[in-house]
């Protein structure tokens, strides 16, 4: 009914742009002809029209597009929707933002490490002077003196620059961007995440179309089913009860067809919003639950998750980091050198054209911690308890990387197992619904056991479906242990 509106309207449309055109050009050719002594002044109107209809084309175009548009126009592969994951999820957007963060840290930490300058001015641009009485105004002079002792233009320059900090702030800016090695490794985990959910949605969509199909066929089987048994009742080879019980059977079947339609459309929804797209934006999927036979090693898995896995690394940069803090919590008690210097002017010039008095100062500043009441010997414990606290989580980390590996690696087995058994019991079962078709057809066969092979292939159809869903899953999933896709 879609398609054949919009074949309508495009008709319409196309008939509308013509009638139109057709009567510009007859309405100009009418215009001109008659009277060739006033071309001149009519041939503007001609060049009106002349570009009124491109004008009129290009405005209709957008309806003439909007008209003939059905369907989906995207096309979304597994590998495409990933690409689109990683450029538009929420969730990776906020980790890249992170990194930005991190970055400005680092940034933050260099600085230390360098001189600082600063300049500060100020400008006296309103002011009263000091009046007082002229003790020789008897001889001449003026009665009131007014004594300015300001000057107008001052300013400063300070320069500091730290000497000797034990390491403090080399280690700082190593701690930084230790930081941002494991802000990184962090991005690559949640982008590992947001793979694995792409993928189950992906697949989880292709799954409630097979289930859709699964249940038209079954439907459709039934309403054959119905339509069988009121001719046989028409020709008194069967009873009521079969054209009832093949009537409930087609209500019982609806259902689930309408619940697969829903299944779609919430899985559709959930794909949208891990690609970062409005949940009612269309696209069409394309791809197929195949099965993909492959031949894996445990010790293999684990060598590769060993040096693949990101967020191993980071637990591994943990340890690095808290080394790194029980440094800064020992040179923490050690003295502290900087350098600092200054030079201030003071005139009645901006310019410093005329005469000015500056001057200026250089110290070395030596801060020595006396008592701080235990704050460094604290600040030392706790990093020291925290060195040790990630050395324990890489050690117990490492073993729940074996542990999630293997027991992949067992699903995968299962998984793989159950679809074989269900592929050989899909052919089993549509092989048994031929001979009871046929035997109820020569009357060997009641309808409800022919209802029961229906069934039977049914759910034949959606367990061989499931479980093949479940073995790319499982495949997803030692991919996401091992940290790295698997070659086929």
């Amino acid at each position: 009914m879609n398609r054949q509106r919009d074949h309508l309207v495009n008709r319409q449309m196309d008939r509308m742009i013509h009638h139109q055109t057709d009567r510009l050009i007859i309405h100009t050719q009418n215009r001109v002809r008659p009277d060739m002594s006033n071309q001149s002044t009519r041939r503007p109107f001609l060049m009106a029209y002349v570009y009124l209809i491109p004008v009129l084309l290009l405005w209709t175009s957008p309806l003439l597009a909007q008209g003939t548009r059905s369907g989906p126009s995207r096309t979304l592969t597994l590998e495409s929707a990933i690409v689109l994951a990683t450029d538009q999820n929420p969730t990776l957007l906020a980790a890249r933002q992170q990194i930005n963060s991190a970055e400005g840290a680092v940034l933050g930490a260099r600085g230390a490490m360098l001189p600082t300058a600063s300049f500060s001015g100020l400008w006296n641009f309103a002011e009263k002077v000091q009046e007082i009485p002229n003790p020789f105004a008897s001889l001449g002079g003026p009665p009131i003196l007014k004594m300015d002792f300001t000057q107008d233009y001052q300013g400063s320059v300070n320069i500091g620059m730290p000497i000797a900090m034990w390491g403090l702030t080399r280690n700082g800016y190593a701690d930084a961007r230790t930081a941002l090695d494991i802000t990184r490794n962090t991005l690559e985990s949640s982008h590992r995440d947001v793979v694995l959910q792409v993928t189950q949605t992906f697949y989880g969509v292709l799954l409630a179309e097979k289930g859709l199909q699964v249940a038209l066929d079954a439907l459709a089987q039934a309403e054959r089913q119905e339509s069988m048994a009121a001719e046989r009742l028409a020709q008194g080879a069967a009873s009521e009860f079969d054209v009832l019980r093949a009537q409930v059977q087609v209500a019982n079947l609806r259902p689930g067809v309408t619940r697969a339609e829903s299944m779609i459309r919430q899985v559709r929804i959930g794909l949208n919003l891990l690609l970062g797209m409005p949940p009612e934006e269309e696209f069409q999927i394309k791809g197929e639950l195949r099965y993909r036979p492959v031949d894996l090693s445990l010790e293999e898995l684990k060598q590769h998750a060993v040096a693949n896995r990101s967020d191993l690394q980071s637990a591994r940069l943990g340890v690095q980091r808290a080394e790194l803090g029980v440094s800064m919590a020992r040179a923490s008690r050690l003295p502290a050198v900087m350098l600092s210097g200054s030079w201030s002017f003071r005139a009645d010039d901006a310019l410093l054209s005329e005469r000015y008095n500056d001057s200026y100062m250089t110290n070395i500043v030596v801060a020595v911690p006396i008592f701080d009441g235990f704050a460094s010997k604290s600040r030392k414990q706790m990093a020291s308890a925290g060195r040790e606290q990630a050395r324990i989580m890489v050690d117990q980390f490492e073993r729940v990387i074996d542990a999630e590996i293997e027991q992949a690696l067992n699903d995968l087995q299962a998984a793989e197992q159950t679809y074989l058994a269900q592929l050989d019991n899909v052919a089993i079962a549509e092989r048994a619904l031929q001979i009871a078709q046929i035997s109820y057809e020569n009357e060997m066969m009641t309808s409800v056991e022919l209802m029961d092979s229906q069934l039977a292939l049914t759910m034949a159809r959606q367990n061989h479906y499931q479980s093949l869903y479940d073995y790319l899953i499982a495949l997803a999933r030692i991919e996401k242990a091992v940290g790295q896709p698997i070659s086929f």
